[in-house]
């Protein structure tokens, strides 16, 4: 059986089909006025998008030309929300959110916006970790399950016990308090949110408070 030959499109047919998903092909092809069939071939490359039928898909799903035409990541219809997220990487809801904000006087919401984007060191090389890069860490890291037994001691300390020596367990013994299951990956997530928290105090001392 041959391979199935799919029509060159003028659009990007994947995001279109993004679009499609969202609704029955019979709520589109009502909207745009059309039949069920030709939404249907669209979907499977079976049929080419023309001029006017993409600019029904646009009105009906109120996103752009550029954007099903691959020439801007933003969907909006909005030229100037576009051009925006265009230029700053934002998506249209978080161009809206900060407008949103704006638009109803919320000052010290925008003030602690601009004081972490301010507070970024894009001078200073690869090594100088702010705010926006631990909270982007602590955001898309796995932390992976990972139970270890460790050995508490009076004075504090935390050992693994698969890394003390016989001689060491003589003096061990009497300082031990007992013995738990820790979740590994429990402590470096929280050693990368109190990271993050002693970033925002710093911002709080600093740039945000310059700000006032």
């Amino acid at each position: 059986m041959k391979d199935k030959i799919r029509v060159k499109n003028i659009i990007n047919i994947d995001r279109l089909k993004k679009l499609i998903d969202t609704q029955t092909r019979e709520e589109i092809a009502a909207g745009i006025g059309c039949e069920t069939s030709l939404v249907t071939k669209h979907y499977n490359e079976d049929r080419k998008v023309t001029i006017e039928q993409l600019m029904q898909y646009c009105k009906y799903f109120k996103v752009s030309a550029d954007y099903l035409l691959g020439l801007s990541d933003a969907e909006t219809a909005d030229t100037t929300v576009q051009a925006i997220c265009d230029y700053t990487g934002l998506s249209a809801v978080a161009v809206f959110v900060l407008d949103f904000l704006k638009q109803n006087s919320m000052e010290k919401e925008i003030r602690a916006v601009n004081a972490i984007l301010e507070s970024e060191k894009i001078n200073e090389g690869a090594d100088a970790y702010n705010l926006l890069d631990l909270i982007a860490v602590y955001l898309t890291s796995d932390f992976e399950e990972n139970n270890r037994t460790m050995l508490i001691s009076k004075s504090g300390k935390i050992e693994d016990p698969t890394k003390i020596t016989a001689k060491d367990w003589e003096g061990l013994l009497d300082d031990l308090i007992t013995y738990d299951s820790f979740s590994t990956s429990a402590i470096v997530e929280q050693a990368h949110f109190s990271n993050i928290t002693k970033a925002l105090e710093e911002l709080k001392h600093t740039a945000f408070k310059r700000q006032v």
